[in-house]
């Protein structure tokens, strides 16, 4: 039974409703603890949960198929939440050629898993909390695995030691001892993730459209290439690159991300999680003015064609050497502008806006870029 008032939500005859099970009950398909994985035009059309959930696991592509309507059915849902989901994976993830449409989440979402240090019970022994109820469950650390260190108010990664054993005390606490003794700034409050679990990534020549959330979110300290592909109507930001300790507790900062050749139409039709421009860089972090260095860094975003209405292409926080060049922007009216400067920056250095066009013709200048704790000899412009 609905509780809504729909006409006051903008609902009207002929539009469609869908109900969907909050609490994601199953995924569709399963990969876990499996090497050198590939699917070949495969194709899910409908799940509860995550359409693809990928853990534990090395290698994996997928080459075609996707997540989508299947033909002749009316239907507009596909997947409860991501079409395809990486947590605690290593090696390379390729993704290419694939339709991912309908789902309620991203289309992918790469991340590690961080616990929350509880307690420091000796010199080599931590006491930790999965702290997401999602998040319970997954086989984080094994011995022999190396751990690092995260400072949870800030977000700076820290140095590794080796698991010598983690053993769980419950369903939602383990205990874990290292090798090596702990560094002595490791405190309640902080977050452990497994430094040897970070996967590549290639999402290429994919299609990306009428969803919920985001069209795709990447946290991984290793190289992501995000090439040729269409976001179209995705209902948030088109590319994610996130990063916390304190809510998904979904790890991996960026160090090396590539975005170009791709097409963007329309996207943040609606607001949602970390959804504050096109390209959203949103690492979560506490307390961002006592950082010493920067969470996200190299960041290339070029050769890209925006056909979007009047929103932010660009936020980041605590991102250094970020790029924005060559690019095309054509503005259309086709939704209600937010009136807000293309670019939004909050503590974050070396950045560079070179050779874009746009349409109707106009030329950026620091005038059209928000600063937050960046100074404006950060921000470079040319062509």
């Amino acid at each position: 039974r609905l509780s809504w008032n729909l006409r006051q939500k903008g609902i009207k005859p002929g539009d469609t409703l869908v109900l969907r099970n909050y609490n994601r009950p199953h995924p569709g398909c399963v990969v876990y603890r499996a090497r050198k994985t590939s699917l070949n035009d495969v194709s899910l059309h409908q799940s509860s949960g995550m359409a693809l959930l990928v853990q534990r696991s090395e290698d994996f592509r997928m080459k075609g198929g996707g997540v989508m309507v299947r033909k002749g059915t009316g239907r507009v849902h596909t997947a409860g939440a991501d079409a395809t989901h990486f947590s605690n994976t290593r090696g390379g993830i390729v993704v290419e050629k694939a339709l991912f449409e309908g789902m309620m989440d991203d289309a992918i979402n790469v991340h590690s898993t961080c616990l929350g240090v509880m307690e420091v019970v000796d010199s080599h022994t931590l006491k930790c909390k999965y702290m997401h109820r999602q998040a319970v469950g997954f086989e984080v650390f094994l011995p022999g695995e190396k751990i690092r260190f995260i400072n949870g108010p800030t977000l700076e990664p820290g140095r590794t030691a080796t698991v010598k054993t983690a053993v769980k005390k419950n369903s939602a606490e383990m205990v874990i001892t290292v090798e090596e003794p702990l560094p002595s700034s490791v405190r309640a409050g902080d977050a452990v993730e497994n430094a040897d679990f970070y996967p590549s990534v290639v999402f290429r020549n994919n299609i990306v459209r009428n969803n919920r959330a985001r069209g795709s979110l990447f946290t991984t300290p290793e190289r992501v290439l995000v090439e040729g592909n269409l976001f179209d109507h995705s209902s948030g930001s088109a590319i994610l690159l996130a990063g916390d300790a304190q809510g998904w507790y979904e790890s991996g900062a960026c160090h090396e991300v590539v975005i170009r050749k791709n097409t963007f139409i329309n996207n943040l039709t609606s607001r949602y999680q970390f959804t504050n421009a096109i390209i959203s860089i949103y690492p979560e972090v506490k307390q961002l003015d006592k950082q010493r260095d920067y969470y996200h860094r190299n960041v290339l975003i070029e050769n890209n064609v925006f056909k979007t209405f009047d929103v932010p292409l660009l936020f980041a926080i605590s991102t250094d050497n970020l790029k924005f060049i060559n690019n095309k922007v054509i503005y259309n009216d086709e939704f209600k502008g937010w009136g807000q400067k293309p670019f939004q920056f909050r503590r974050c250095a070396n950045i560079l806006i070179k050779d874009n066009k746009v349409l109707p013709p106009r030329t950026w200048t620091l005038e059209d870029c928000k600063l937050e704790n960046t100074p404006s000899d950060q921000v470079r412009f040319g062509g």
